[in-house]
């Protein structure tokens, strides 16, 4: 997909890539794992994107279209999300290229057991099943997947 261009998120995006943050959730037929008004979750995006991520943006067609977040400390690909409208066009692929690149020696994630969806992305980009554990702050099961070049 060369018309993606990725780069780090400013600022000023937060309020959108939020908002990219629950649309997604939700066109996984998922409501957002922490419940919170939109406000609270800007504020929680922002406080981690401020403290914990290392943050990037797709932006596809001049938009902001999806985004992923890694904590490089931990090998983890904390969170990515593309807005349900820009879906399927190979923008998670491209993003996940750059988790790839950017943690070269390995990586893992989770998600929530119920997104199978998002599962069968991991799998299909090469992440195995890890393990899957209870997650009582969210009261679901969450499918933990590594990857290993």
């Amino acid at each position: 997909m060369t018309d993606v261009i990725v780069r780090r998120a400013s600022r000023g995006e937060y309020s959108h890539l939020t908002q990219i943050w629950l649309d997604a959730w939700q066109s996984a037929g998922l409501a957002h794992p922490n419940d919170l008004a939109f406000d609270e979750l800007l504020e929680l995006f922002a406080l981690k994107a401020e403290t914990e991520w290392d943050l990037h943006v797709a932006e596809f067609e001049g938009e902001a279209s999806g985004f992923l977040a890694l904590k490089k400390a931990e090998k983890k690909i904390d969170q990515l999300f593309i807005a349900p409208a820009w879906q399927r066009l190979g923008l998670g692929s491209h993003l996940l290229s750059i988790a790839k690149d950017s943690l070269p020696n390995g990586a893992w994630l989770r998600t929530a057991e119920q997104n199978r969806k998002a599962i069968a992305f991991y799998e299909n980009a090469g992440f195995v099943f890890n393990r899957r554990e209870f997650r009582p702050d969210y009261g679901r099961f969450d499918v933990y997947l590594k990857w290993i070049p």
